[in-house]
Parts: structure tokens; sequence; C-alpha cells
């Protein structure tokens, strides 16, 4: 058996202990520099308040925009669990239509129809996507300082009302005909997407009985100026309540021009 002389043996031992210093020298420069300078720019942050804030030094408040945390990923806190998805099933309509006469008509039309190019029409949506934005507006998942006051009187089981009521089964019609814009390109957007810019088939969420979440709202004759403001809004990050950052994740692809033209398209669909 050979044996390790003491000078090899002191060798080996100053080799680990170079390696484990390194590493953890290569861990701390990780943790309390690149990384802090890497998310500086996102989090609204110079790059020394950065630094200083990871080594727990600098007191500087966090900033903000739009009500939320620069670089926080707010987003709904409701579940389509099978309790919620039974309650929309089994609520009570002719009370939400109450409710709509009461609350909601001013602005999105009796029967969900907005006239205002505003404001977006509600009929013939899902009553999960309707639901959602309800809850998040009084949970200010989605800022609108006009709709959470609105929103926030409303008990759950009214916002179950409204959302049933105003459900897309319910056959209204008053949508009216549409005409969709003869656009090659964005048609292709829609329903291909753009794999060198990693961006997704519109219809693969939005479509009609598509496999996308649950709440994804229909968009065909939706109101354009409506369509354009919550892509701009999703775009910058003004808007923040999309699950997963999927749709910022959209609309930061987008240019202006295909936002214009996209919300276009879909006001003129039927």
């Amino acid at each position: 058996m050979t044996e390790i002389s003491p000078a090899t043996g002191k060798t080996w031992f100053m080799i680990a202990g170079a390696l484990v210093v390194g590493l953890a020298l290569f861990a701390a420069v990780m943790a309390f520099v690149v990384t802090p300078l890497s998310q500086a720019g996102s989090l609204g942050l110079s790059p020394w308040v950065a630094v200083c804030r990871a080594f727990g030094l600098s007191q500087t408040p966090p900033p903000t925009r739009g009500g939320y945390l620069v670089g926080t990923t707010p987003v709904s806190a409701v579940v389509f669990d099978r309790g919620l998805i039974e309650r929309l099933a089994h609520a009570d309509r002719r009370e939400g239509a109450r409710t709509v006469a009461e609350t909601c008509a001013v602005c999105h039309g009796a029967e969900g129809v907005s006239e205002n190019p505003a404001f977006p029409s509600l009929a013939d949506q899902s009553a999960a996507a309707i639901y959602k934005q309800l809850s998040d507006y009084k949970t200010n998942a989605r800022i609108n300082p006009v709709m959470s006051a609105v929103v926030l009187p409303l008990t759950d089981a009214r916002m179950f009302n409204v959302a049933a009521y105003l459900a897309h089964d319910n056959g209204f019609a008053g949508l009216g005909p549409r005409w969709p814009v003869p656009d090659p390109e964005i048609i292709a957007l829609v329903r291909d997407g753009d794999p060198g810019r990693t961006l997704p088939a519109c219809e693969s969420c939005h479509g009609v009985n598509a496999g996308g979440p649950i709440e994804t709202p229909r968009l065909y004759g939706q109101k354009q100026a409506y369509l354009l403001a919550q892509l701009q809004a999703y775009g910058s990050g003004a808007r923040r309540n999309d699950v997963y950052g999927r749709m910022r994740s959209v609309a930061q692809k987008l240019t202006p021009n295909e936002m214009t033209r996209l919300a276009a398209y879909y006001q003129g669909l039927r």
C-alpha cells in the first residue's frame, strides 16, 4: 500500500481548502453583486443601491409603479377549484340581473353590451372570466380606482351572480354582426403566433373552445380602444394581474403597430 507523504497530504489539503474558499467567494459574488446588479434595472434601483440592499445596508424604500412594488408580480388570488366552479354554476342569475341594472349598466350596458369604447362589453364572456376580474378589482390585484370602488361593496355571492348573469350562455345577441379586418399578417399572428419571437398564437388561449386557462376572456367583438389599452397596460407593466405573467410576456414582444391591428381585428370578429 502506497503511503502518502506528509508533504503531499499538506498539498492536497491546501488545494481542497482553496477550492472551498473559491466556491464560497464565487457564491458570495453571485449573491451579493452579480444578481443584484442584473436586477437593478427592473427594480428601478441604481447599481450601488442594489448591492447595498443585498447586504442589508440600505434603507431606501422600494420603488412603486401603479400601486405595485416594481419587480413584484401581484396576481389574482382566485383559484378555480371545484368549489368555486360549483358556486358559479349555481349562482342566482335573477339576482345578478338586478345587480347589473343597479351597478353595472351605466357603463357596461343593461345586458353587458357597452356603447362607450373605453368600457368593455361583458356579454358573451364566460362566468369565470368575469368573476376573476371582479375579484381582482376588489383585492387590488388589478388597479382601477373606479372599478375597485364599485366592486368593494359586493359580496362574493353577488359577484358570482353578476358573472353568471352576464356569462356567454345567456344567449345575448347584443354584440351584433361584425366584419373582421382583412389583415393577413395579424391573422397569421392570431392563428400561428411567431416562433421567432416565442410568441404563442392568440387563439391558443383566446380562441373559441381553446385550451387556455378557464378565466381567459373572449376577445371577439370587444371594443378596439379597450383592447388596445389593455395590451399597452400589459406591455408597460401597469397591469399585472395575469397569472405567471403570461400576457405581459406576450405584450412586451408586440410592436405598437401590431397591438393596434390586433385590437382592430378582434373588434371585427363575431
